[in-house]
């Protein structure tokens, strides 16, 4: 039935500018056939037709398989068939029997020493309990002292003068001394350790810290800010500098509404941003 259907729909169709794709009417047609055939009961019971739902997905998965398999027989019309099983040329050699236990090697075979059994000896603990061996104390060995290591000798220096004579084994010289050519000898100085470099503190930490110095010892201490009042009044109503009294602010400019002759709000920020504009400061 779907090969007759999709025979006879090849191609989508437009109705009232509207694209109906082809696998729409393929499966609208089918599933009104299928309603046909369900509703018709002597149909039914005379045949043993059965009509599944279908949708999108399996009708072209089905019909691109389908599409395969078609052009597989076709580009493998032509070639042979590969036989199933390749058959030797020679007889094969009996396949080897499997041992039945592993073949015993040369040498003493290796004892495993496996500790006693003890399941079933454990003492019974009440809970929160821990056994005696867990809270024994373990004594601690001292560690051996480390050995200190062997004292340098200071050095010493040798002035050789230029006129001395040391005798040199082995040397060819005929004398069988040679003379030392002049030798400069410099004292022994001490190499000093660079000093280690310290972390910059800022001078205002520096100050901070002074200051808290100076505080500790003679017992002065910065007095607390405590705010009396709950907010600030204004100098000109007497009221606090709120937006529930008409107040608002803009840069250090403060807006009073019964100072301005009757001037918004809207005017007055008009008219500060103009002068922060020119350059002028508000008043």
């Amino acid at each position: 039935m779907c090969i007759k259907l999709c025979s006879l729909h090849r191609s989508p169709t437009k109705k009232d500018g509207v694209r109906l794709p082809r696998w729409t009417k393929v499966l609208t047609d089918y599933h009104h056939i299928r309603d046909l055939v369900l509703n018709s009961h002597t149909l039914m019971e005379a045949t043993s037709l059965q009509l599944f739902v279908l949708n999108q997905r399996t009708l072209t998965q089905w019909f691109n398989r389908r599409e395969s398999t078609q052009e597989l027989s076709v580009l493998t019309q032509g070639l042979a068939a590969e036989g199933g099983i390749a058959v030797a040329s020679s007889q094969l050699p009996a396949p080897r029997e499997r041992l039945d236990q592993t073949p015993s090697t040369s040498g003493l075979q290796h004892q495993f020493v496996l500790p006693p059994n003890r399941a079933g000896q454990a003492p019974k603990l009440r809970p929160g309990r821990r056994p005696a061996s867990a809270t024994a104390v373990q004594p601690i060995a001292p560690a051996a002292p480390l050995p200190l290591p062997a004292p340098v000798p200071p050095l010493q220096f040798i002035s050789v003068n230029a006129g001395s004579m040391v005798m040199a084994a082995g040397a060819g010289h005929p004398s069988g001394f040679l003379p030392l050519a002049p030798t400069l000898i410099l004292p022994a100085t001490q190499v000093a350790l660079a000093p280690t470099a310290l972390v910059s503190v800022s001078s205002s930490t520096q100050r901070k810290r002074r200051r808290r110095a100076e505080e500790e010892t003679t017992g002065a201490e910065k007095r607390k800010y405590i705010r009396e009042v709950a907010f600030n009044k204004c100098t000109k109503c007497g009221q606090a500098k709120t937006k529930e009294f008409g107040h608002s602010r803009f840069d250090s400019a403060t807006f009073c509404p019964s100072n301005l002759g009757g001037k918004s709000l809207e005017e007055w920020l008009v008219e500060q941003r103009q002068l922060k504009r020119e350059g002028n400061p508000p008043p």
